[in-house]
């Protein structure tokens, strides 16, 4: 994919009118590429005809790595042997809205096959966050034609180390789902779920709608209506979790199911920064962790998405249910498995994965 010229559009805001997309490489890479092109003494200029381009054509070799990852954060798509197009070129438009396209309906037929693909930033390299986005809103729209209701929103990637693993500095988000929500006292079908791992979080119910930019720790500890224990089970449509931060928002955070306690807690029962945690796989103990392990305080998650969705058009709405963020390391499930998290103060929740066994479907256990 190469930078759009649009003929008679100057800008994006320009372009987003012409074209009618709102957002994506195409709409954003005009201004990122004219920078990084005049940082290496190629001249544009935007006459009355639209975009032209002259001077000499640079290859990928002509520009450092570093540059172009720095232009691909920036919505800038490169190709195997970046060209300046000439002139009109709404094939680019298509070429991009089709890559698009393709991740989506890879990663919908993973999850509908049980059979893992490739990273899609091996199969498209240039691939960005901007990008992973929209592939993520297109099977969203797709669950929601047929039929499913959004009941809230994970944060992932909160810790330090895995935002250092990763070579991010933010969290990542995805959406949940009515057929994701089970209760603790639910078998969960484990075979549903590609290479399933759980995660112990703390789960916030929205007492009113925050909208960002500029929501802070507090306001998200004022709005709140109630904290519970959860459980996240992330699995992944990428083969063997070979993950890019674009892989994973992509396939919608790596999200596949939540597990709620019971015991709703005002947000003010305990220092949510200090709550204590104990993780327990069959009886054993596996790990333990506080609060402040999610960004130093799950409150600042929650913050964190309410601001990016603000920078996107979208409210963090009354009522949603918003996971902050694992509190330890995700731990493989084996069929059979029991986990349970205890929170000091604030009640515990278990997570009961099915065995693959004729036994459990004569008793209505699907696994």
């Amino acid at each position: 994919m190469a930078a759009a010229i649009i003929k008679g559009a100057h800008n994006p805001e320009e372009i987003t009118l012409k074209t009618g997309l709102r957002s994506g490489c195409l709409v954003e890479c005009i201004q990122p590429a004219l920078r990084l092109l005049e940082a290496y003494g190629i001249k544009s200029t935007p006459p009355k005809g639209g975009w032209q381009w002259y001077g000499h054509t640079p290859t990928l070799k002509d520009i450092p790595e570093k540059v172009k990852t720095k232009y691909r954060n920036h919505g800038f798509c490169f190709d195997e042997d970046l060209q300046l197009l000439q002139n009109d070129q709404p094939a680019t438009i298509q070429q991009c809205e089709t890559t698009i396209q393709q991740c989506a309906d890879a990663l919908r037929q993973a999850e509908a096959t049980r059979k893992a693909i490739a990273p899609l930033t091996t199969v498209h390299p240039s691939l960005t966050q901007s990008d992973a986005y929209q592939v993520q809103m297109v099977n969203v729209r797709a669950r929601l034609a047929a039929g499913a209701h959004v009941v809230g929103k994970k944060v992932g990637l909160t810790s330090k180390a895995m935002q250092q693993f990763l070579g991010v500095s933010e969290p990542d988000f995805g959406h949940l789902f009515d057929d994701m929500l089970f209760d603790q006292e639910q078998v969960l079908p484990r075979t549903r779920f590609l290479q399933p791992k759980v995660e112990a979080e703390l789960a916030f119910i929205m007492g009113e709608t925050l909208t960002g930019p500029g929501v802070t720790s507090a306001d998200v500890l004022r709005t709140i209506a109630a904290v519970v224990p959860a459980f996240e089970i992330i699995a992944s449509r990428i083969a063997d979790w070979k993950i890019k931060i674009e892989d994973t928002i992509a396939d919608n955070g790596s999200s596949a199911a939540l597990v709620l306690g019971s015991r709703l807690m005002p947000a003010d029962a305990v220092d949510l920064k200090y709550v204590g945690m104990v993780l327990e796989k069959n009886g054993q103990i596996l790990d333990t962790a506080a609060g402040a392990a999610v960004l130093g305080h799950p409150a600042l998650a929650v913050a964190w998405l309410a601001n990016k969705l603000g920078s996107m058009g979208i409210s963090l709405g009354k009522g949603e249910i918003v996971l902050a963020g694992s509190l330890t390391k995700a731990f493989e499930v084996a069929p059979g498995d029991v986990f349970t998290a205890t929170f000091g103060g604030l009640g515990s929740v278990k997570a009961v994965f099915s065995i693959r066994l004729i036994f459990g479907q004569r008793f209505g256990v699907r696994s």
